[in-house]
């Protein structure tokens, strides 16, 4: 009996000890986004090359040619995704400016460079927090992630959360 407590006791503290958090990254809306337009734009060229039956597997209904669509752009575009070390539904955090007034109905939210004479440029994020105290030129770290299939958004950068104002 001492002998299956010490073994539980053992395997416990190795599951225990196992479990270390990643911290997320967090970038600068200018890093970032220069990033995100390259694995964009890569995922865009790549599908283009394809043939209509590669882009939709011969698939005959619209919801059935898109579904398909997405599922591939998303394979395209994680094979520059990886280059950066970046995941499909994995937090990262970005700290960037509101470019503009948030627009409450879509719940999409643009963020700029903090700095004005940045080439960046803007990326849009899929918020899922309330965005509507949000201002123009409000400084914001939000977390969120790149989406693989949600709703027609595979491979832009959605779930985001204020993490600070």
């Amino acid at each position: 009996m001492k002998k299956i407590l010490m073994i539980l006791m053992c395997c416990l503290m190795l599951v225990g000890c196992s479990n270390k958090t990643e911290e997320v990254k967090e970038y600068p809306v200018d890093e970032f986004s220069n990033m995100y337009w390259e694995i964009f734009n890569y995922g865009a060229k790549e599908f283009e090359k394809l043939t209509d039956e590669e882009q939709y597997g011969g698939k005959q209904t619209p919801e059935e040619r898109t579904a398909f669509a997405i599922s591939i752009y998303a394979k395209l575009q994680k094979e520059k995704m990886d280059e950066y070390g970046f995941k499909y539904n994995v937090p990262i955090k970005i700290r960037g400016k509101v470019s503009q007034t948030p627009d409450s109905d879509t719940n999409f939210l643009k963020l700029d460079s903090l700095d004005n004479d940045s080439d960046c440029l803007f990326i849009n994020i899929k918020m899922i927090d309330d965005i509507s105290s949000l201002q123009k030129d409000d400084v914001v770290v939000i977390q969120a992630e790149f989406l693989e299939d949600s709703a027609g958004l595979a491979g832009f950068v959605g779930n985001g959360k204020i993490i600070s104002k």
